[in-house]
This record gives structure tokens, sequence and C-alpha cells, in this order.
């Protein structure tokens, strides 16, 4: 009788911890619902204020939500994320055309990277693909702060990027890449980057593989593994020394959550993800109470927050939102709790 006792006790506990769980979860979802709604009333009102990489942070976090609609794990919230969906493709269309044709990548990039079909990714949410590679332990936060140029040896990222496109985007698709001496040091060299030319540099291979284009065998696969490996250690480091840097750590969250690496999903970090968001519901480059000097120049609009980090912090609150909702944890959870 007492095992059978402890039995029962042992049971109750699970199916409360289990519904505990599931109900985390629901008030989870609902407080992210929550942030991108206040974040697209925002924008509806400052339309007219973003600028490119503020709309391709929209498209982002669209691709996202379309793609975990069609995941089938949404029942429950299938109405209020088709609304949120089509209040991006609205805000898109009022914004595009406000924005500039020059230089000549601009049409390019709007062309391209603003469709949210170019964005689509099946992702296996997982952990263990990552190295851990610990944390920068030498870096300070004049590092941090100072060192945003995606620059390699005198040339932006953005060249590659334009490459990238226009050499590929349009051509038969799976066949070799074209990339030019420069773009093969700059973004698939053996060397350690750090803040927005490794970012850019993961971007670069997700541009690639949107367009169909092969640079070999896993080549692709095994170069955003370590790119991201790199991505999470200085996640780390931002996190030691406090967050000063906002807008790298979001783009991180971004692109590494849209390749599944669980890793960058954190409770923890979703959370502080939320938190940074303003009373108005834009998103600032760095910590607010940072010393104004120590502050880098940025395309800054109303409140002070800026276009580029409330459109990272938008899609990086999607990809969490499609990481938690995917169906396989919604499932588990059913498990947890039947």
């Amino acid at each position: 009788m007492q095992l059978l006792s402890q039995i029962i006790l042992i049971l109750l506990s699970q199916t409360v911890l289990g519904d505990n769980k599931r109900d985390d979860t629901t008030i989870e979802i609902k407080e992210i619902i929550f942030s991108i709604e206040s974040l697209l009333n925002f924008v509806e009102k400052y339309y007219y204020q973003m600028n490119l990489d503020g709309v391709v942070g929209i498209t982002l976090a669209q691709a996202q939500l379309e793609q975990l609609l069609y995941s089938g794990g949404t029942t429950d919230y299938y109405t209020i994320l088709s609304d949120i969906v089509d209040r991006c493709q609205y805000l898109k269309q009022k914004i595009i055309p406000l924005l500039p044709d020059e230089p000549e990548k601009f049409e390019l990039f709007k062309d391209i990277l603003l469709d949210s079909n170019f964005w689509y990714h099946k992702i296996d949410f997982g952990s263990g693909r990552l190295k851990d590679l610990g944390m920068y332990q030498n870096w300070t936060l004049d590092y941090i702060l100072h060192n945003k140029e995606a620059v390699f040896n005198g040339v932006h990222t953005d060249v590659c990027l334009e490459e990238i496109l226009r050499e590929n985007y349009e051509v038969q698709a799976y066949k070799d890449c074209y990339i030019s001496p420069l773009c093969l040091v700059m973004m698939l060299g053996h060397r350690v980057d750090t803040m927005y030319l490794l970012t850019h540099r993961l971007l670069y291979l997700q541009m690639a593989r949107q367009t169909n284009c092969v640079m070999g065998d896993n080549i692709t696969e095994e170069l955003i593994e370590e790119y991201c490996s790199l991505i999470l250690k200085e996640a780390k480091t931002n996190e030691l020394l406090g967050f000063p840097q906002h807008d790298i750590f979001l783009e991180g969250v971004v692109l590494c959550g849209m390749e599944g690496f669980e890793e960058l999903m954190s409770d923890q970090w979703r959370r502080k993800i939320r938190n940074w968001q303003t009373a108005y519901g834009c998103y600032m480059l760095e910590d607010k109470n940072l010393d104004p000097l120590k502050k880098r120049t940025t395309n800054v609009i109303e409140f002070g927050c800026t276009d580029h980090t409330t459109g990272l912090a938008l899609a990086s609150l999607a990809v969490n939102l499609r990481y938690i909702m995917q169906p396989a944890k919604i499932d588990l959870l059913n498990v947890q709790t039947s």
C-alpha cells in the first residue's frame, strides 16, 4: 500500500509539473505575440522612418511566421498569427515605395530580400551541433562597442552580398556558385572573425543557399555550424559584459535561429529580448544606460530607437515563436500533460 501511494504521488507530481510547463509555454507564447504586436504598432505609426535594413527584419519575421503557420502546430493561434503575417505584408507595401533606388544594389536587395518566400528554409531545431567555445576572456566594453564594421581589408561585405545575388539568383538551380577571388577570401577564408563581419559571412552562406547555387559537398553546412559556434561564443561574452550591444546579439539570434540551433533559443535570452523593448514598442541599438560617449551613431528613429535593431528584434521574436511552437515541442508538451 505504501509503495502504491508513492507511485500515485509521483504520477500526480509529474502531472502538475507538466501542467505548469504547459501553462508557462502558453503564457510565453502570448507574451511574445503581445511584443510583436506592440512592435508592429510602432512601425505602423512611424513607417516612413524605416529603411531597407528594417524592412529586411520585417520580411524575415514574416517568413518565420508563414512557415510556422504551414507547419500545422498553430491551431489555437492560427487567426492571430495570420493577422500578424498580413500586417507585415501591409507594412512592407507602405514602406517599400519610400525606399531609395540608389545605390544600384538597393534595387537588387529590394527585389529579392524583401520577398518572404526567398527566406523559406526547413528547420529541424536541435542542440549539439555547435561547438562550445566558451567566451572571449579578453573582451572589454569598449571593444564590443567599437568593433562594428562589416568590413574586410577596407571592403564592405555588401560587395559580396550583392555579388552572390546578382551572379546566381536567376541562373539555373543547383549550379556552382560564382564567387570572385575577393569574396572567396572575405566570406569563406579560414580565419576567426567577429561581430558584423562574422554575421554577414553567415548571411552570405544563407543567401547563397537560397539562390540554389552550390559551393561543394557539405561546405555550406559545415561553415554555418562553424560561424554559429563563434556567434554563440560572442553572445555569451556579450551576456558576461551585461549585454551592452543589443543589435549584434539579436542579429546572431536571428541568423543562427533560422538554422535551428537551440543554443541561441534559450528561455533566459528570450526574456532579455522582450525586456529590451521600449514602452513605445521599438528597440534601441545599445543599453540605454550606457555613457552617451560610448555609443556609436546609427540610423536613429523615433524615441532614440533604431530601425535595424527594431527589425532584428521582430525577426528574433518570430524565430523564437517558431521554436517554441514547433509541432515537435507542442506534441511533447501534450504527452507530458496527458
